[in-house]
Parts: structure tokens; C-alpha cells; sequence
């Protein structure tokens, strides 16, 4: 359930998903569980965690996910959507880190 909320973090801090077909996340998650995972523009999430799907709310800077793993969401500190953007992020369950955009995909 964390994984995939770091993975929630992920896709709130690159709210632009008409920029890139892809965009790859970092969460340094503050309870140690780090994980990256790859947000599409089509909706849909992978991570080591799983697979599932993401809706992004850019006037709250949050994100929702539906995964076999994670159902919940996360809300950003500043959303971006260039590499190498980081953000606090706090998730509906209690999980809270910094989310590092580190690649995109055109």
C-alpha cells in the first residue's frame, strides 16, 4: 500500500501529462520505502508495486490511483513537470516523502 502510494506522490508532481507520454517518478518515501514508477498520458501507472491507474486534479495538485496494490490519493506541495522537480507530497493513508521527477518520455 505505500509503494503505490509513493507512486500516487509521483504522478501528482508531474501534473502535465500532455508534455511527455511518459513521465518517471521518484518517492523518497520519510518511513524508507522508495520506489520509482512510470506515469503514461493514457492514465495508466507501472511500478515494481504494480499496475493500475491515475487521475491527476491540477487545481488541488492531486492525485488519484486504482492499483491491486494502492487505492487512494496524494496531494503535492508545487507541481511540475520538468526532470529534476521535487516536491513534498502526503497521501490520504498517512504517507508523506519528496517526489523527484527523474525522466520523460515524448
Amino acid at each position: 500500500m505505500k509503494r503505490t502510494a509513493l507512486a500516487l506522490a509521483a504522478i501528482s508532481i508531474c501534473a502535465a501529462p500532455a508534455f511527455a507520454a511518459s513521465i518517471t517518478v521518484k518517492f523518497d518515501s520519510d518511513s524508507g520505502n522508495d520506489q520509482e514508477a512510470v506515469f503514461h498520458d493514457d492514465g495508466t501507472l507501472t511500478s515494481a508495486s504494480g499496475d493500475g491507474t491515475y487521475t491527476y486534479d491540477e487545481d488541488a495538485s492531486k492525485m488519484c490511483i486504482e492499483s491491486d496494490a494502492y487505492n487512494g490519493c496524494m496531494t503535492f506541495a508545487e507541481p511540475g513537470d520538468e526532470v529534476g522537480h521535487s516536491t513534498a507530497y502526503t497521501g490520504d493513508n498517512g504517507a508523506s516523502g519528496t517526489a523527484t521527477i527523474i525522466a520523460a518520455e515524448e
